[in-house]
């Protein structure tokens, strides 16, 4: 109940603010775009289109990590995190709240990118895999946002220097065997190597789909406790 009067809320916000309406509508946006230029993609080198695919699939949980970033900052400058140390809810868990609204729609943002470009032909468990993960790094790039930048000026130049996330792995394009072990620690190189793994028909150096789905829910999941933290610290300093 208290998460769908908080979700409430932050639709109600998205549609006031010109600026979270731009967020709000822009997979909407990506996904007709996908459509529009999925035939013409076919036609160019395989690289081309593999590197159009990738942004577009990992786009979906970044958009909405920005805005949950620009919300939480907006909470910081209107008072809302300090008037809620002292109510039942608390900081944690009102952020908390906010980083799931983000992980989900991220879902359904990545899913639907993944339709735009017909690949439910991929077997369901990639299609999870891929969904679970890319979705990971909306809350990753809310908690950079919230926890480096102290003013909305800040976060979008944060925001665009934490587009990196979506350029580095797409270096596992280039790169097979052991030697993508140097790139485990991108957040979004799982989930785009089980997606290309499938379109491409790559081997997979572990071997098991299984794998890269535990391993990359690891590193992501851990990089979300260490950004949680350093959140958790700026927010102490401001009270």
């Amino acid at each position: 109940m208290m998460f769908y009067r908080l979700l409430k809320t932050e639709l109600k916000q998205a549609f006031r603010d010109p600026l979270y309406q731009v967020f709000l509508f822009y997979p909407v946006i990506l996904a007709l775009l996908a459509l529009l230029l999925k035939d013409v993609l076919s036609q160019q080198p395989k690289t081309a289109y593999l590197l159009v695919l990738s942004l577009f699939v990992l786009m979906g949980g970044f958009i909405f990590g920005a805005l949950i970033g620009f919300s939480l900052l907006d909470d910081k400058d209107d008072f809302v995190l300090i008037s809620l140390k002292t109510s039942p809810l608390g900081v944690n868990t009102y952020v908390i709240y906010k980083l799931l609204i983000g992980y989900f729609f991220g879902l359904i943002s990545t899913l639907m990118m993944i339709a735009s470009f017909s690949l439910f032909e991929m077997p369901w468990y990639t299609i999870i895999y891929v969904t679970l993960l890319s979705s990971l790094q909306g809350p990753i790039i809310a908690l950079i946002i919230s926890a480096f930048a102290s003013n909305k000026v800040e976060g979008f130049v944060i925001m665009k220097s934490a587009g990196l996330l979506l350029i580095a792995p797409i270096i596992s394009l280039f790169v097979e065997g052991w030697q993508e072990v140097f790139l485990y620690l991108i957040p979004g190189f799982f989930p785009l190597r089980l997606l290309l793994s499938d379109v491409t028909s790559t081997v997979l150096f572990l071997g098991n789909p299984l794998y890269y789905f535990l391993l990359g829910l690891i590193v992501e999941l851990s990089i979300l406790s260490i950004l949680f933290i350093l959140y958790q610290k700026k927010l102490k300093k401001i009270s």
